[in-house]
């Protein structure tokens, strides 16, 4: 989702009608590398 300048990252759990904010990165960064570092086990040829 996009807020303004910034991406933001969330993951909604359904059974208890939650969400949780999982990252909020300012656009203009590297996206994928700051994503990459944070989440080793991302695979990027996905």
């Amino acid at each position: 989702m996009n807020a303004k300048n910034f991406a933001v990252f969330y993951y909604v759990y359904e059974e208890y009608a939650e969400v949780y904010v999982q990252n909020i990165i300012y656009q203009k960064r590297d996206l994928s590398r700051i994503l990459s570092e944070r989440y080793t086990d991302l695979d990027e040829s996905d």
